[in-house]
């Protein structure tokens, strides 16, 4: 499937001014009329923002059961952390020695002796049952070794790769589904993710080339600053002021241009799905876009980012609102257990499946308000 190099003179007009409100309006329109969408902002919440907002709990009921086993046993202990051991003498054992060990010097150091007796025997069976294993390393030959660390390095680089692939497959789908959907467009989500795998490669190209040249140019500039710095400072005396001021000035490029390349990146992935350019090509017109437009942008990202907390605050206040009313009463009347913790984990559970579903629409609806307001900027 060939994306559209342009859309409808509708659409245009439609998003020719910008408005967050309206962005709003629209991509909750959009949102909750293509339902399917909602496929593929799952996609993005797993494989393109580490997770899906709810993670896998693995603290079961039987985790509680060892707990209150725990909990016992520490009821249980004497008062002295020592009345347990027992000083075992054999016979022969004189001098204050036992099993040759001065007994005052264990007492000295180690505590009672049973203690340091005790401790002795453990270390010793722990380095019998290590040696063989040590040994064992100490025989594995260098090449050996060269291979396991090359190819624990492939799978490292294996492991990000896909991680890439699939984090700019999902954007990439979601951004073209939205952009059909927004021209009324019937959504398959076949073609769509077909299309985006043919994107995949610029897409990763605009995730990590220009941020590499960002961080290696303000490097050089770094360097070169400071080198300038001292040799200033070194001729004349008494300008330590210069020194902090270009400090200052230093890092206000710095935060802008990082500011400016984040906003630049976001809109050449649109430039590339929705305009079917390379990833040079849509980084190139994305950061010219932004330019002039980076309030608009930080806005548009500051009401985005206030609302997905609202959102993720509302679902987990049942789960908070449980805790405060178990754990924190039982805490408060000293009447604490291990089951207290079983009505929260429950709610939680409970809340995992809500909020994995919220998260993929909060994705459709936020990557719908940035697609309007792209097309707002590009006009």
């Amino acid at each position: 499937m060939v994306a559209s190099k342009t859309s409808s003179s509708d659409h245009h007009k439609k998003n020719s001014h910008w408005s967050i409100s309206d962005f709003y309006n629209q991509s909750w329109d959009l949102t909750w009329q293509n339902k399917k969408l909602w496929i593929l902002g799952l996609a993005v919440s797993l494989f393109a923002s580490g997770g899906g907002g709810g993670g896998n709990s693995s603290f079961d009921a039987s985790d509680f059961q060892q707990f209150q086993e725990n909990q016992q046993q520490e009821q249980q202990l004497p008062e002295s952390p020592y009345s347990d051991f027992e000083v075992v003498e054999e016979a022969g054992a004189h001098n204050g020695e036992i099993h040759g060990v001065d007994v005052e010097a264990q007492e000295d150091i180690r505590g009672p002796v049973g203690v340091g007796l005790h401790a002795m025997e453990f270390g010793q069976k722990r380095e019998e049952m290590l040696t063989p294993f040590v040994n064992g390393l100490k025989n594995v030959p260098l090449h050996v070794w060269a291979i396991i660390g090359l190819e624990f390095l492939m799978v490292v680089v294996g492991l990000i790769v896909f991680g890439l692939f699939l984090g700019t497959w999902s954007q990439g789908a979601l951004i073209q589904g939205i952009a059909q959907a927004a021209v009324d467009k019937k959504i398959e989500l076949a073609a769509i993710s077909s299309y985006a795998v043919t994107k995949v490669t610029s897409l990763i190209w605009i995730s990590l080339i220009p941020l590499l040249k960002f961080i290696v140019l303000a490097l050089l500039i770094g360097a070169g600053g400071a080198i300038a710095l001292a040799f200033v400072n070194a001729l004349a005396d008494g300008l330590g002021f210069i020194s902090v001021i270009a400090g200052i000035v230093a890092v206000c490029w710095f935060f802008y241009k990082l500011i400016r390349l984040a906003f630049a990146i976001n809109y050449a992935f649109y430039y590339c799905v929705e305009e079917n350019l390379s990833g040079q090509e849509a980084y190139d017109q994305a950061y010219a876009l932004v330019d002039g437009n980076i309030w608009k942008s930080i806005r548009l990202a500051l009401a985005n980012a206030i609302v997905t907390g609202i959102v993720v605050f509302a679902v987990f206040l049942p789960v908070l609102g449980v805790g405060f009313g178990t754990v924190m009463r039982d805490l408060m009347n000293d009447s604490f257990t291990p089951m207290t913790f079983v009505p929260v984990g429950i709610t939680f559970l409970l809340t995992i499946p809500a909020m994995t579903l919220i998260q993929g629409i909060l994705k459709v609806f936020t990557y719908s308000t940035w697609h309007y307001a792209f097309r707002a900027l590009k006009k």
